[in-house]
């Protein structure tokens, strides 16, 4: 289920200008709007970008509902006009998206690393289970084990990949390399090289977020001074 964050710097003059060149109260501007974005959780990108899309595809949104005497395509003028939609050559834009839903974008690369993490770990534990009911025991901490059905490390190989990047990046980069070898039948002499070698800067570039490394001191995320 998806959602939307809305900031009471909404209530401000921005609000006002806006309502006033819709032609509507500042309740209705505020409902449209809060209409427009939940509209634009599923059109949107992380950026706020409508590819696509044109001002008639946004009217057509917010049409519905709308009191008798409001003109939707108006009322994307005035958007436009006070800045809550931005125009970039022939791309629409929802202005600000990437700060004020930050908090869905972060939930949701969240989840999808729960999720990584989770499968990565019941391959581990399904191959150490294998193991013992075979009369194996658990590989020593200096010898290699099976950390996904193709990935073999380590366990002070995996523990040095999680204290420079983070737990959650390591078991990404063996979920990564591990659907890579099976999908390919690729063979590595050293599974910790090849992730070092290519999977840390494929899983930077395309999850940048899973990257945890480690930081002197810290710095708490609070909203820039914008006007909303």
């Amino acid at each position: 289920m998806a959602w939307i964050s809305v900031h009471e710097q909404v209530m401000g003059g921005k609000l006002h200008r806006f309502a006033k060149r819709a032609g509507c109260s500042k309740k209705e501007a505020l409902g449209i709007l809060v209409g427009m974005w939940l509209w634009g959780i599923n059109n949107a990108d992380a950026v706020g970008r409508l590819d696509e899309m044109d001002k008639s595809d946004v009217a057509d949104a917010i049409s519905s509902g709308l009191s008798e005497g409001l003109v939707p395509s108006k009322i994307v003028d005035a958007m436009l006009d006070i800045g809550f939609l931005d125009m970039d050559g022939d791309t629409l834009y929802i202005h600000d998206w990437e700060i004020w839903q930050k908090q869905w974008y972060d939930f949701q690369t969240k989840k999808r690393k729960d999720a990584d993490r989770k499968r990565v770990e019941r391959h581990r534990k399904r191959f150490e289970e294998e193991a013992l009911a075979n009369g194996q025991e658990r590989p020593a901490g200096g010898d290699k084990k099976e950390f996904a059905p193709h990935v073999h490390l380590t366990q002070q190989q995996f523990d040095s990949l999680a204290e420079e990047y983070g737990t959650m990046a390591a078991n990404k980069f063996v979920y990564v390399l591990d659907e890579y070898k099976g999908r390919t039948n690729k063979v590595y002499h050293d599974d910790y090289s090849a992730i070092l070698k290519w999977v840390v800067e494929k899983v930077s570039k395309e999850d940048p977020a899973a990257i945890q490394k480690k930081q002197v001191g810290g710095s708490k995320f609070s909203i820039p001074e914008v006007e909303f």
